[in-house]
């Protein structure tokens, strides 16, 4: 019963993970304009991002989503995350 309920709790986590990730995929993509050319490696990183969270590996897909955030903001405002404007 135990086990049954640590999977409830780690699959309730882990929808809750995605849904985060999805709305920090949606935010970039409605504040960002990107040309057709830049949309293939955004869209493999997004690919990639869902199938660590999919397999588990959610420390390695947090990292990565960091750093794509922290790539795409930068790309957006001319500066890192983090710096005031």
């Amino acid at each position: 019963m135990f086990f049954e309920e640590e999977q409830f709790k780690q699959k309730g986590l882990l929808i809750n993970f995605h849904e985060r990730v999805y709305d920090r995929i949606k935010i970039i993509k409605k504040n960002i304009r990107y040309s057709p050319r830049e949309m293939v490696p955004l869209m493999r990183t997004h690919i990639e991002i869902i199938t660590m969270i999919e397999n588990h590996d959610l420390h390695p897909a947090l990292d990565l989503l960091e750093t794509h955030l922290n790539e795409s903001m930068y790309n957006f405002l001319g500066e890192p995350i983090g710096k005031e404007i």
